[in-house]
């Protein structure tokens, strides 16, 4: 499947570099080259579906083999060259999203243990996930999905999410920097406020562009 990437051409200044790395966020990593990279994608989608099957679904809980899995997974980690710590900040905010929803663990019998295990599992496998999609270019996991027979459409379907993720962001970053230009010493709670307000103008101009990127496809024979 062809790459759908953004291409951005602009001045060497301050602002134009940062525009660059945040339009390369979500897959910088995987354009490194270390052994993990190297690695073809079927085998690293194989052993992340692998691992995240027995995390999820083995019935014994044994720290060894949590253990086990986590030093399995810290050793990948540095072999493909990735900082740890920013790895795993890029999977907090859907570890506190399971971790919130399995707080209610905590009230039944032998809760914490119960809370304990979902977090652990939970850990592990967006850990492993986020592994596979900082070695892996995008591209190279839609084909091997391809192979697999999933359906064209589905897959169509995620390369625009995908594609289209990059342009959001830059809209975003455009109708906050020009939120705050306009806005001197604001408080936390006019911070919350402004971050809610280019929330909801983004959502507007999302469902906008979709309709007009929808019907401007189906004018060229997209079905």
């Amino acid at each position: 499947m062809t790459a759908l990437r953004t291409t951005t051409s602009c001045s060497n200044s301050p602002v134009c570099d940062n525009t660059r790395v945040e339009a390369r966020y979500l897959d910088y990593y995987s354009h490194l080259d270390s052994p993990v990279h190297r690695v073809p994608a079927n085998i690293k989608l194989a052993a992340a579906i692998v691992i995240v099957f027995f995390t999820l679904l083995i019935f014994f809980w044994e720290y060894y083999f949590f253990a086990l899995i986590a030093l399995g997974l810290l050793i990948t980690t540095l072999a493909a060259r990735l900082p740890l710590f920013g790895l795993l900040a890029r999977i907090k905010w859907a570890l506190l999203v399971i971790l919130f929803l399995s707080a209610g663990q905590l009230f039944r019998e032998r809760g914490l243990e119960l809370f304990l295990r979902v977090g652990t599992r939970a850990t592990l496998c967006l850990w492993t996930m986020s592994l596979l999609a900082n070695t892996t270019r995008f591209t190279d996991l839609l084909q091997i999905l391809g192979q697999l027979g999933v359906p064209h459409l589905l897959l169509t379907t995620i390369a625009l999410m995908y594609r289209y993720l990059f342009v959001l962001s830059d809209e975003m970053n455009r109708m906050r920097r020009a939120r705050l230009s306009r806005t001197f010493n604001m408080s936390r709670i006019q911070t919350w406020k402004l971050q809610a307000n280019v929330i909801s103008h983004l959502f507007v101009r999302c469902t906008d562009r979709a309709q007009r990127i929808h019907s401007a496809m189906c004018a060229r024979g997209w079905q």
